[in-house]
C-alpha cells in the first residue's frame, strides 16, 4: 500500500496529501527508523504548550534569553530540540523549567543528613531542665560536701563522689 502512495502522480504534486504523506515518511519515519529501529510519533504543537509557557515565565523571571532556557531542557533531557522530546518527558520538561524558575539554578536533591538522635520539642526542653536540675544538685552538693565530712557523715564519701562523677561525665564535651 504504501509503494503505490509513494509512486502515485499525486505523489509529486506538490501540496497533496500524497505528497505530504511521502514527504513525512520519507523525511522523519524513515529516518528515524534507520536511527533507532523504531518509530515514535513526535509531539505535538498543542502537547508542548505547558512547557513553552513554562519557558516563558523563566525567561521573564530570569531575564534569560529563550535559545538559554531551552539550552538548558535539551541539555537536561539530552535531545536536540523540543520536538524531540517525548510525550512522557514534556511533564518532566515543564517540572523541571518550574524548579528552575523558583530556585533559580538547577537543582540537585542533596541527601539531607539524618539526626541520629531525633527528639522532639517537648523531649529536648525535657533534656534541658534535667541538665539544669543535675548542674543545680551539683552545686548544691559542693557547697554541702565539706559540712558533711566535718560532722562525720556516711553520705558524704560515696554518694557525693558518684554524683560528682555523673557531674563530669555530663560536662564532657561531645565527639562528632
Amino acid at each position: 500500500m504504501y509503494t503505490l502512495i509513494l509512486r502515485c502522480r499525486d505523489a509529486v504534486k506538490k501540496g497533496s496529501v500524497s505528497h505530504r504523506f511521502r514527504k513525512w515518511v520519507t523525511a522523519e519515519v524513515l529516518p528515524q527508523i534507520r536511527k533507532t529501529g523504531s518509530y515514535q510519533r513526535k509531539t505535538t504543537v498543542d502537547d508542548r504548550t505547558g512547557l513553552r509557557d513554562a519557558v516563558n515565565m523563566l525567561v521573564s523571571k530570569r531575564g534569560l534569553i529563550y535559545s538559554e532556557a531551552y539550552q538548558m531542557v535539551y541539555q537536561r533531557f539530552n535531545v536536540q530540540s523540543i520536538e524531540d522530546l517525548s510525550k512522557e518527558q514534556l511533564p518532566m520538561a515543564v517540572e523541571y523549567v518550574h524548579k528552575i524558575c523558583l530556585e533559580g539554578e538547577l537543582i540537585i536533591q542533596d541527601p539531607k543528613p539524618t539526626n541520629a538522635y531525633p527528639m522532639s520539642e517537648d523531649e529536648l526542653q525535657d533534656l534541658a531542665w534535667c541538665w539544669f536540675a543535675l548542674e543545680r544538685c551539683t552545686e548544691t552538693l559542693r557547697l554541702i560536701y565539706q559540712p558533711l565530712q566535718l560532722l562525720g557523715s556516711s553520705f558524704a564519701p560515696t554518694d557525693i563522689v558518684k554524683m560528682w562523677n555523673i557531674a563530669i561525665l555530663f560536662n564532657k564535651p561531645i565527639k562528632s
